[in-house]
């Protein structure tokens, strides 16, 4: 038992020892929907488990207090399928009403969905969970049918180096569970929701853009060369790549990668229908 909390304990470690890069990547949701405490885990393929998350109290917690013994979402990669689940503590999981009563006493954590995403060579797990006031939180899970699966995908994008550098180090599901992870998951009845995101200091820094930064981070989105974005634009290469340093600057951005995802979410959220209609 003392060698898997070893490998337990690396988890916490590594919230804390990333917190301020987790804080400002989650302070959008925090924000606009409430969304006090964000995880993500990952099973591979070949076994190899990582886990992350904004809270490190709460990842401690979850330690002390013995949860991971009891964790229903670490099995095999390929026992999973794409979905999403409301966790309220009424499901025929005890431990997941253990854990979420714990949750709500210890750090304030009253709702929690689960956002289940299955690839061809991994499986990703994405938690939401709001406090004490939900409207907001609901309003996200709810009524906002693309926004929940749009911050997964810039989640990813914008901790892609540490997520890969955790991977390098990451434990196999064999030395953090003693059960068979062959076994199929019990997990609670699936709810299918979706979602939307951009906080109101995001969507102040898009609207200071010039019209033609908006075009350039408009055709940005596509993942697209600044050779192939000055044929689209009629400029030169050179006066693209200018372009898209202002555009790092301005929004506080530092790759084209990130660019590119902060340009996916303005599109989800019709910033350029607003701005740009007299151009597209």
């Amino acid at each position: 038992m003392d060698h898997l909390i070893k490998n337990w304990e690396k988890i916490p470690q590594d919230c804390e020892a990333n917190f301020d890069l987790l804080k400002i990547t989650t302070k959008p949701i925090r924000e606009q929907f409430g969304v006090e405490l964000f995880n993500y885990h990952r099973i591979n393929q070949d076994g190899r488990v990582i886990a992350i998350g904004n809270r490190p109290d709460w990842a401690y917690r979850y330690i002390d207090a013995g949860h991971w013994k009891n964790q229903v979402f670490l099995k095999n990669f390929d026992q999973f399928e794409t979905s999403i689940t409301y966790l309220d503590g009424n499901g025929k999981q005890a431990s997941i009403a253990e854990l979420l009563q714990d949750a709500k006493n210890s750090a304030h954590i009253h709702h929690g969905v689960l956002s289940i995403e299955r690839k061809k060579t991994y499986t990703d797990f994405f938690g939401f969970y709001s406090g004490e006031d939900s409207s907001k939180f609901f309003n996200l899970v709810i009524n906002k049918p693309k926004l929940m699966k749009c911050y997964q995908d810039f989640f990813k994008k914008k901790l892609d180096y540490l997520l890969n550098k955790l991977l390098e180090e990451a434990p196999k599901l064999s030395s953090l569970i003693e059960k068979n992870p062959n076994t199929p998951p019990n997990t609670p009845p699936n709810t299918t929701l979706h979602c939307d995101f951009v906080s109101e200091e995001e969507k102040t820094k898009f609207l200071k853009l010039s019209s033609r930064e908006k075009e350039c981070l408009y055709h940005l989105r596509e993942n697209i060369t600044a050779k192939e974005l000055s044929k689209k634009l009629n400029i030169s290469i050179r006066t693209c790549e200018f372009y898209i340093e202002n555009l790092k600057n301005k929004l506080c951005l530092y790759s084209k990668k990130e660019i590119e995802s902060f340009a996916e979410l303005c599109n989800e959220m019709e910033f350029f229908e607003e701005t740009l209609s007299n151009i597209l």
